[in-house]
């Protein structure tokens, strides 16, 4: 099979959808990190306890709040353990990683209350927000588009500031760039474009990508990220490769391989023009939390979005294959 590349930046989305179920019913914001920040600033809570792993904008959108942040370890089931016990003003931020770990929100709701979690769904772009909790979502983690975050809350939040539909545009370029195949002279305007988005300052998503996500076609993207996730789950398996089973009705960001090289397997994809992420090198996490650990250090994530189909993923997994029996 001929390969250009799997994985990286996406190019501009073509829509011919009906686009993203729920968008006229969430406030809408520049990123991610705007919308954290803009639903902490309302609801003002004593604390906000975070897990250690966790994506930088989280703990930027804390920060800014001037809330203190208080620290937790992944539970085996990816949530907050047990002997957690915040006090009755805190909140707790739960993620669903790579759309997996609902289980993990549930438990959290269960056990502190709707009103004192707030989800990071920014790789769970299809989790279906809790009544009277607060979530937070990236769709641009899922589809071409050059800015915005999505945030569902019961609490009044002021309004965000408007976009500069200008730099929206200048965000533009390195999915145009992958749209014609220049995939590495786009990577420096990807990086520019993250870069410009590091603020947590509330700024509204741009028009521009209002009117892309009102024509993807998310269901179509969701189907062919389930099937994309249980070819490589189904088959990977047997080579003894973990990858955790596809929850029912999950809609997974990629395909988490845990690998005790990570590093080394991620270069030998590279250079089999595989690209896979990684999540997150920067997170500070203390040596008692195992399964942070993990997902830090000796996880490769497999690319299994919308871009891909049967072929490709048949693609990885000989190159994984090949690539583990070699080392």
């Amino acid at each position: 099979m001929s390969i250009d590349a799997i994985g990286g930046y996406f190019s501009l989305d073509p829509g011919g959808g009906r686009g993203l179920a729920g968008l006229s019913r969430s406030l809408a914001y520049r990123s991610a990190r705007s919308a954290m920040a803009a639903a902490l600033a309302a609801a003002k809570p004593s604390a906000v306890w975070v897990p250690n792993f966790i994506c930088g904008a989280v703990a930027d959108a804390v920060r800014t709040s001037g809330i203190e942040a208080k620290r937790y370890p992944l539970s085996s089931w990816f949530g907050v353990p047990d002997d957690v016990k915040p006090d009755p003003g805190d909140w707790v931020i739960c993620t669903d990683y790579f759309g997996l770990n609902s289980m993990a929100i549930d438990r959290a709701i269960i056990r502190f209350g709707a009103h004192r979690v707030l989800t990071d769904a920014s790789q769970s772009l299809y989790f279906e927000a809790r009544p009277g909790s607060t979530t937070v979502y990236s769709p641009r983690k899922f589809f071409g588009i050059p800015d915005g975050g999505l945030l569902v809350t019961p609490f009044e939040v002021a309004p965000p500031f408007a976009s500069n539909e200008g730099e929206s545009l200048a965000r533009s370029a390195h999915l145009l760039y992958r749209n014609v195949g220049q995939i590495e002279k786009g990577y420096s305007r990807y990086q520019a474009a993250e870069a410009s988005l590091a603020s947590c300052e509330p700024v509204a998503m741009s028009d521009l990508t209002r009117v892309l996500l009102g024509s993807i076609d998310a269901e179509s993207a969701a189907t062919v990220r389930m099937r994309n996730y249980n070819h490589l789950a189904e088959y990977l398996p047997l080579k003894s490769m973990d990858v955790p089973l596809l929850p029912s009705g999950a809609v997974p960001l990629c395909c988490p391989v845990a690998c005790h090289d990570a590093e080394s397997l991620r270069s030998k994809l590279t250079s089999r023009h595989i690209f896979t992420p990684v999540y997150w090198p920067d997170a500070e996490i203390p040596d008692g939390d195992c399964i942070g650990l993990r997902l830090r250090d000796h996880t490769v994530y497999l690319p299994c979005d919308q871009r891909y189909g049967e072929s490709e993923m048949s693609y990885i997994a000989n190159i994984m294959i090949e690539t583990m029996e070699a080392s």
